[in-house]
């Protein structure tokens, strides 16, 4: 993702791309930092910190404490929003309809998030991506985006 965005901005240097997990493993950590990436070595509430209106949150199936929640009560209370989302589907009666009553449900304030402040996009056009087919990508309104 950082490789396309540094394409497709023409920007000099690739864009940083900081992860942060307390569960990774050794071989985890050594793949990301092959791939130029930045691991925090923070607690896990320290790393919403490092999120601002130029960041993209990455959330795949994420446990406690709850991504999108926080997001949203960070976002809300520093009014400023992440440029993208890319996570579970942010709708009504998602979790529960697929079984997803942990972690980082769709609570009344990650709704009204995503009604106010993104519009939804296909994470991919291509149908055969199983892995990923419930992910949704977020972005701010208003965000102008390149071209293909």
């Amino acid at each position: 993702m950082a490789d396309i965005v540094k394409q497709k901005s023409g920007a000099d240097s690739r864009v940083p791309v900081l992860v942060q997990d307390p569960e990774y493993c050794v071989w985890t950590t050594e793949i990301l930092k092959k791939k130029e990436m930045t691991i925090l070595e923070v607690q896990k509430m320290e790393a919403y910190l490092y999120i601002d209106d130029r960041t993209i949150v990455y959330s795949e199936g994420p446990g406690i404490p709850p991504i999108k929640e926080v997001c949203a009560e960070l976002s809300r209370a520093l009014n400023t929003w992440p440029a993208i989302l890319i996570c579970d589907p942010i709708i009504p009666d998602w979790d529960r309809e697929n079984r997803k009553l942990y972690g980082d449900v769709n609570t009344p304030s990650v709704l009204a998030m995503r009604e106010q402040h993104y519009d939804e996009l296909p994470l991919y056009d291509d149908k055969n991506t199983q892995n990923f087919e419930e992910l949704k990508v977020y972005v701010r309104k208003g965000l102008q985006l390149p071209d293909k």
